[in-house]
């Protein structure tokens, strides 16, 4: 599933991604396929689906609406 794309995971992990370009982003979007690095990045990682599903500028508008901080 992850051959040939660019993928991040749980650190310590990374070695059981072969096959695939390995980040430290906190979240990678290749194609139709999203990975994240750990339950700490879930609303980066929700932002993430939500604008593969209604697109940037309205995913935009709903991190913006976030209490993230």
């Amino acid at each position: 599933m992850l051959q040939e794309r660019t993928a991040c995971c749980f650190p310590g992990f990374e070695e059981l991604l072969f096959g695939s370009e390995v980040s430290d982003k906190p979240v990678c979007v290749d194609g139709n396929v999203i990975t994240g690095r750990s339950c700490g990045v879930a609303l980066e990682f929700g932002t993430a689906i939500a604008e593969a599903f209604i697109g940037k500028e309205k995913a935009q508008k709903l991190w913006e609406s976030l209490c993230h901080e």
